[in-house]
């Protein structure tokens, strides 16, 4: 396994949500965008943590462990700002051995002095199992991976589909990532997604104030 380092903290993207029936549109659609290139599929199945008191979103953070392809990797996000309508948040990465975080990996960020308050105490609180399916190219000067995902997001009893389309920023201009969202906008039948995927599975568990 390669060495573990924090990847540069920042993500930028778009999320639109869809019903189930457009989706062959919408593969259609980026498929003829993304013409020339493969993509990649992928079976994600990812838990997030949090204390039973919900001390992360809290603090307005994420903790993730995505297991792809027998591979594991844990992710710190930031919650996203309010005031903005793409998601702009600050992110570190690692690959990790196994579905359980490694709380010593935060110590290169903001939550550095919580590593020995969260020991013992993390639990999964919600789970998705998504199927993605990426697309990666070039648009007006920027590089764009687009991924199309279906699946459930559950806690315990209750759960609730997803079918999202994720539009994220791998190489600016940003413009024209946002020049990118207009088109699709305007061909298929999208809206706005305000909400991540960790937001989504926190209302799972029912009110929560952050």
């Amino acid at each position: 396994m390669a060495p573990n380092k924090v990847s540069a903290p920042l993500e930028i993207e778009v999320k639109f949500l869809f019903p189930s029936d457009a989706y062959p549109l919408l593969e259609n659609t980026i498929a003829l965008k993304a013409a020339g290139t493969a993509p990649a599929q992928m079976h994600q199945v990812t838990a997030y943590y949090d204390t039973p008191e919900l001390d992360l979103l809290q603090a307005g953070f994420s903790l993730r462990v995505r297991q792809t392809g027998g591979q594991y990797v844990q992710t710190l996000k930031t919650q996203q700002s309010k005031r903005q309508l793409n998601f702009h948040r600050k992110e570190w990465e690692w690959h990790v051995a196994s579905e359980q975080p490694d709380l010593d990996l935060l110590s290169g960020t903001p939550l550095r002095n919580w590593r020995k308050d969260f020991r013992g105490k993390l639990v999964p609180v919600w789970t998705s199992d998504i199927c993605r399916t990426v697309h990666t190219f070039e648009h007006n000067g920027a590089l764009v991976e687009c991924s199309l995902d279906d699946g459930i997001l559950w806690s315990g009893e209750k759960a609730t589909d997803l079918q999202e389309l994720e539009l994220e920023l791998k190489r600016r201009p940003v413009t024209a990532l946002y020049d990118l969202a207009l088109e699709f906008v305007a061909n298929n039948p999208l809206r706005l997604g305000v909400l991540s995927k960790a937001e989504r599975g926190y209302f799972l568990l029912g009110p929560v104030s952050a």
